[in-house]
């Protein structure tokens, strides 16, 4: 019977802290949520964004969303900069979500 309950304990313990720690280190948003980053992207940079590696933290109320973006390598940084900006600003006004943007460079491939 001891251990029925220990176990019981144990699984009950393990589905809490799992839900709890997932939205403490990131998770993966919904395809839906992605779509909607996807699209408030698509019409805030001209030319060909890509956007990847979105994860979703909660910290009691607060929500937050990191992602990735590929630019053009020889864009300056200021412009990098002010797109990332621009971003943030509207995924906050529209989700009321802090966002974090990482930018890479879109290099060309070698021949």
């Amino acid at each position: 019977m001891g251990i029925v309950v220990s176990l019981v304990i144990f699984h009950t313990t393990y589905s809490i802290l799992k839900v709890s720690v997932s939205t403490l280190i990131g998770e993966e948003p919904s395809e839906d949520f992605k779509a909607e980053i996807r699209k408030i992207v698509a019409t805030t940079v001209s030319g060909d964004v890509k956007l990847h590696h979105l994860h979703s933290h909660k910290y009691g109320d607060n929500r937050e969303l990191t992602f990735h973006i590929r630019l053009p390598a020889d864009m300056r940084l200021e412009d990098a900069h002010r797109i990332t900006e621009e971003l943030e600003k509207k995924i906050k006004d529209k989700k009321n979500i802090e966002t974090t943007i990482h930018i890479e460079p879109i290099v060309a491939k070698k021949k």
